[in-house]
C-alpha cells in the first residue's frame, strides 16, 4: 500500500512540475498562403532555456506544398521580430523542420527559437532566402 501511495505522489509531483514549466498557445492562429505554400503555425510552446535571461519558444508548423514542383521548407525560413527591431532566428537543432515536399503533400515539423525572457509577443515571418515569398503573422502572444 505504501508503494502505491509513493507512486501516486511521484506522478502528481511530475505532473505539477511539467504543467508549471511550459506554456502553450494554439488559439486562432491564421492559415497563410504564398504562391508555393499554405502554412499554419499550429502550436506555440514556451519552455525554460539553459541560457540566463532567455526562454525557448517551440513553434509547430503544418505546411502544404501548393506549387507544381518539389521544394524544401526549413525552420531557417521563419524568424521572429519584436517592435524594437530585435530578430530571433531558429537555433541550430536537428529537431527543426527540414523537409523536401512533393506537390500537393503536407508536412509537419517544429522550429526552436531562443528569445528574451521578457518577450511576450512578436511577429512571425516566413521569408525564405531563395524566393520573394513572404507572409507575416502579427503580434503572436506566448
Amino acid at each position: 500500500m505504501k508503494k502505491v501511495g509513493l507512486i501516486i505522489s511521484l506522478m502528481l509531483i511530475l505532473f505539477i512540475s511539467v504543467a508549471c514549466g511550459e506554456q502553450t498557445q494554439s488559439k486562432d492562429i491564421e492559415n497563410k498562403k504564398t504562391k508555393s505554400w499554405e502554412i499554419l503555425p499550429t502550436k506555440i510552446e514556451v519552455k525554460k532555456s539553459s541560457e540566463k535571461g532567455k526562454k525557448e519558444l517551440v513553434i509547430s508548423y503544418k505546411a502544404k506544398n501548393i506549387s507544381k514542383k518539389e521544394q524544401g521548407i526549413v525552420a531557417a525560413d521563419f524568424f521572429l521580430s519584436d517592435n524594437d527591431e530585435h530578430y530571433f532566428y531558429a537555433k541550430g537543432s536537428l529537431k527543426n523542420i527540414n523537409e523536401v515536399v512533393r506537390p500537393g503533400k503536407e508536412v509537419r515539423g517544429k522550429g526552436y527559437y531562443i528569445i528574451a525572457d521578457d518577450l511576450k509577443k512578436a511577429d512571425l515571418t516566413y521569408s525564405p532566402v531563395n524566393t520573394t515569398e513572404r507572409v507575416v503573422w502579427k503580434n503572436l502572444s506566448f
